[in-house]
């Protein structure tokens, strides 16, 4: 992240394309904090069975949330892929042209 910003701040000009690429980044990495914390959070509770046969119940992660946000964030690396990749395109077609 900080060599990122850095590269940011050394450019004397910064392009849409650069101002949303940082965006899509930043969306990525809020969705990676989300994910870790639903990973974390033991917020269900599951009966299970020991080697000895004994129940216990343990708190385990929410399977949804997190299969959601896993998917939402894979969602998001796509998106910014794809991103770059129409920004690369554009650039080549417009070497192309000249």
């Amino acid at each position: 992240m900080d060599a990122q910003l850095k590269q940011l701040k050394e450019k004397d000009k910064l392009t849409q394309y650069d101002v949303d690429r940082a965006n899509k980044i930043y969306e990525i990495t809020l969705k990676q904090i989300a994910l870790e914390e639903a990973q974390q959070n033991k917020t269900s509770m599951r009966l299970r069975r020991d080697s000895q046969g004994n129940y216990r119940y343990e708190y385990v992660a929410d399977n949804d949330e997190v299969s959601k946000l896993e998917e939402e964030l894979q969602n998001l690396y796509n998106s910014l892929y794809n991103f770059d990749k129409d920004a690369y395109n554009n650039n080549l077609n417009q070497a192309y042209d000249i």
